[in-house]
């Protein structure tokens, strides 16, 4: 996951974890956890996340999926 990138784009859409919490239906500690790699979005999570930022396919594919799996999607495609 590209947590860095995830970052930029709640930025650059003005949103907070405060905002991504009330999305998610969680508390702002579980959210920056989730954010700074204490624990992980769920694919439920990322997908969500990914409509409420209006992120193009392949942004999403960048942030939510790991170096591994992106390259292996690289290949099949």
């Amino acid at each position: 996951m590209d947590r860095q990138m995830l970052k930029g784009k709640l930025r650059e859409k003005g949103k907070t974890y405060r905002d991504l919490a009330a999305l998610l239906h969680k508390s702002v500690t579980t959210v920056s956890n989730k954010m700074n790699g204490v624990s992980e979005f769920d694919c439920a999570e990322a997908c969500l996340i990914s409509q409420w930022l209006q992120l193009a396919p392949h942004e999403s594919i960048d942030i939510f999926l790991t170096k591994n799996l992106h390259d292996m999607q690289e290949k099949e495609a």
